[in-house]
């Protein structure tokens, strides 16, 4: 795979233009709430929900369908964040941005894990993995509810920036 060249007009990169791409991502609260959009939000409630389940299940099969369908939420999730990332980033903004998605990517499991341990460590697992299932819903809830530009996001009426 060839590397492709940068984008006319783009600037060297310095954290002048770590800070530009990172000023953009925080004037598009679509972009800020990309791991929310309509359909995302549905996808990240129906995870939570489904690890809620999870967290419930007592038998095997149930475990695992429960986890099928967390797995398909979160493929679902990652596919419309990307048709949001794609169409609303102008060209000269994208390897910065890609750099904020990254650092999203890199903590948020881990801080996830982080806080899953501390509540096992007091409440047991099963309480952990219900519990976070139920603060990924709530957690949706309130995002959708402050960057509401998230939620009426539609990719087939939006132009690239």
């Amino acid at each position: 795979m060839r590397a492709s060249p940068p984008a006319a007009g783009a600037d060297r990169p310095s954290l002048r233009s770590i800070a530009e791409g990172l000023r953009y991502a925080r004037s598009r609260p679509e972009l800020l709430g990309s791991y929310l959009g309509r359909a995302i939000a549905l996808a990240a409630g129906g995870w939570g929900l489904a690890i809620a389940g999870f967290g419930f299940a007592d038998v095997l099969w149930l475990a695992l369908l429960f986890l099928a369908v967390a797995g398909s939420m979160d493929a679902i999730s990652g596919l419309f964040r990307s048709v949001m990332w794609n169409q609303t980033i102008p060209d000269r903004l994208r390897g910065r941005l890609a750099g904020v998605e990254m650092i999203s990517y890199t903590s948020g499991p881990t801080l996830g894990n982080f806080e899953a341990g501390v509540v096992a460590s007091f409440a047991g697992v099963r309480a952990s993995v219900v519990s976070g299932g139920i603060m990924c819903v709530v957690g949706t809830g309130v995002i959708v509810a402050f960057l509401p530009a998230l939620w009426r996001y539609d990719a087939r009426h939006e132009v690239k920036a």
